[in-house]
């Protein structure tokens, strides 16, 4: 969760054309993260290898692909790279027994502690706006985002019906793309999928 290196393994393909790994359970026991780097001398004619990441509980089975990446030194000097995110593509269930959530992952560098904004529409396109603190992220620490603990009064908001939601937030040298999650409070099931960049309609303020 705090970017801490929890165990580092090489795998070979030799000949084979998918690999399957699955983390021991007890070491993201309070969350975490995979960074997967792949090298082959050969073209492999794709702009990047995707993962393919599977979420399994007791009653669930979801599927994502790898969401966001760091960026390369070349693209960092080059200025190609995007780290001021504008993400949505968020669905906010109206129910008590989902946890709404979002995870970000910052990069290979700190980033100081920052004011971070949380907008969400309801079914009545009416809008309601948050910002909160992120504290310093730590080099590759993971950060989980929870609506309902942000804005206290969502379940009135809502009204009853599913809206959805955008936050403007900075990483160092990770793309900004979030993963996007609900998970029953008896935590039994669980379904993800990633966000999208959206339009940026207002400036972020500045870091803290």
């Amino acid at each position: 969760v705090k970017g801490k290196l929890v165990k580092r393994e090489k795998f070979e393909f030799n000949g084979k054309t998918t690999l399957r790994f699955t983390p021991i359970k007890k070491e993201f026991y309070e969350g975490g993260s995979l960074e997967i780097e792949a090298i082959s001398n050969k073209e492999l004619k794709i702009p990047y290898s995707a993962i393919m990441v599977v979420y399994e509980t007791t009653n669930s089975l979801s599927m994502v692909h790898s969401y966001s990446r760091l960026y390369s030194s070349y693209e960092i000097e080059e200025g190609r790279t995007i780290a001021d995110g504008h993400e949505g593509c968020w669905t906010i269930k109206s129910n008590k027994k989902i946890k709404n959530f979002a995870v970000a992952h910052n990069g290979n560098q700190y980033i100081d502690s920052q004011k971070a904004k949380l907008t969400i529409k309801n079914f009545l396109n009416q809008k309601i706006e948050k910002t909160f603190l992120i504290e310093k992220l730590n080099p590759f620490e993971t950060y989980v985002i929870k609506p309902n603990q942000i804005i206290k009064s969502l379940d009135s908001f809502l009204k009853g019906k599913d809206g959805s939601a955008c936050i403007d937030f900075r990483l160092k040298n990770s793309f900004t793309r979030l993963l996007i999650g609900w998970e029953d409070i008896t935590n039994e099931d669980l379904q993800v999928t990633h966000s999208r960049a959206e339009e940026h309609t207002s400036e972020l303020q500045s870091p803290m």
